[in-house]
């Protein structure tokens, strides 16, 4: 994560470094995937707790290559020393000054292209993975336990097929959750995310189910697919405040939003 060599060391990049948050160089180094995955962890653990960093990392990415955010710290740099402003002022004030420098910036950069939107098909495409049956399937029992039938189906990409078998059994007493989320997983598979969405509301909305976690990520893909960001950011944020499985993906797919 060490900056390069020959890089200029600018006021900014020390003011980041006076303070518990992230240093200008981690930022630029995370948004550009050169830092280890310990390290990544490590920076999103602070990313989720400090909405300062969180701000920093959006204006940055914003802004262009790192050649032109360089430039244009400089500028502002230059411009902060001409000010009239008192020497005596705290560092934390400095640090809030710059970061309100960086944020102008992403303000700026809105104007300019005030139609941006995320590829939202691409990162769903990118993000999702059908989640591994975790239902026993015994060899002789396809055609005695639908469940089984319809895991079986799954099992096989035959996704329609085990949809609609599941969509038989889905007031059954025993398992509903397990039917219900893989019906969810297996609509988004058949390419229909709004009925995806209904299945998998019911499954994350029960934090009994050993399906909960998963079927809020899957909830967030649906969104994703239905280009609702909002909805989509909502389950994203709440994975990310958790220690689960999907909390790095969460976090890092906010960022990516932005």
């Amino acid at each position: 994560m060490s900056p390069d060599s020959h890089a200029p060391q600018l006021p900014l990049g020390e003011l980041f470094k006076q303070t518990p948050c992230l240093s200008l160089e981690i930022l630029l180094a995370y948004r550009e995937y050169q830092v280890s995955d310990q390290q990544r962890r490590d920076i999103e653990r602070h990313l989720v707790d400090c909405p300062l960093c969180t701000e920093a990392l959006h204006g940055l990415e914003l802004t262009g290559t790192e050649h032109d955010i360089r430039t244009r710290i400089a500028q502002l740099n230059a411009s902060l020393k001409k000010s009239d402003a008192p020497r005596s002022v705290s560092r934390r004030y400095r640090y809030g000054f710059a970061l309100a420098a960086i944020l102008a910036l992403v303000a700026a950069t809105i104007v300019f292209f005030p139609h941006r939107q995320p590829p939202y098909d691409a990162l769903f495409t990118e993000y999702f993975k059908p989640y591994p049956n975790a239902v026993p399937i015994t060899r002789g029992e396809e055609q005695e336990i639908p469940l089984v039938s319809a895991m079986t189906e799954y099992e096989q990409g035959n996704y329609a097929q085990s949809l609609r078998i599941l969509q038989t059994i889905q007031n059954a007493q025993t398992g509903r959750d397990t039917i219900l989320f893989y019906s969810g997983i297996a609509s988004l598979c058949s390419g229909d995310p709004q009925q995806a969405h209904g299945y998998l509301t019911r499954v994350a909305a029960d934090s009994t189910s050993n399906f909960s976690e998963a079927a809020l990520w899957f909830l967030g893909l649906a969104d994703l697919k239905q280009h609702d960001r909002t909805s989509a950011e909502e389950s994203f944020r709440k994975i990310s405040l958790q220690e689960g499985a999907y909390r790095l993906q969460s976090t890092e797919l906010l960022h990516r939003l932005q």
